[in-house]
């Protein structure tokens, strides 16, 4: 992610789940202020009970409806995704990870994790 950016949002999203009533994640939304992309990160509720789908199972789902909803304006091009893990093994930490998805029919899919960031 760029250097010069700026937070626009940062809040729990919900939207229609598979067989749970609804999938929750936490969403941040930036703007790098020196290429005009917008960086959305995508990662687990705080809720530390949550037991429904994990972001990263429903990434293009999650990404589809955060799109239509914060960023109708905005050119699927000019979006950057981010899967932020926050791993449950002791010392493994957190990891930024770049996703790359294919914007078609006004939907996301085909999503392909490129590999670490942060």
């Amino acid at each position: 992610m760029g250097n010069k950016k700026r937070l626009l949002m940062e809040q729990e999203f919900r939207t229609k789940g598979r067989i749970q009533k609804e999938a929750v994640c936490k969403v941040q939304i930036h703007i790098n202020e020196d290429s005009g992309m917008h960086e959305v990160v995508l990662t687990e509720p705080e809720d530390k009970n949550y037991r429904g789908i994990s972001t990263t199972n429903y990434f293009e789902v999650f990404a589809t409806d955060v799109k239509n909803k914060f960023l109708q304006q905005v050119s699927s091009d000019k979006i950057q995704w981010f899967d932020l893990l926050k791993w449950k093994i002791p010392g493994l930490g957190e990891q930024l990870i770049a996703v790359k998805l294919d914007w078609k029919d006004g939907q996301y899919m085909d999503p392909q994790w490129r590999g670490v960031v942060a």
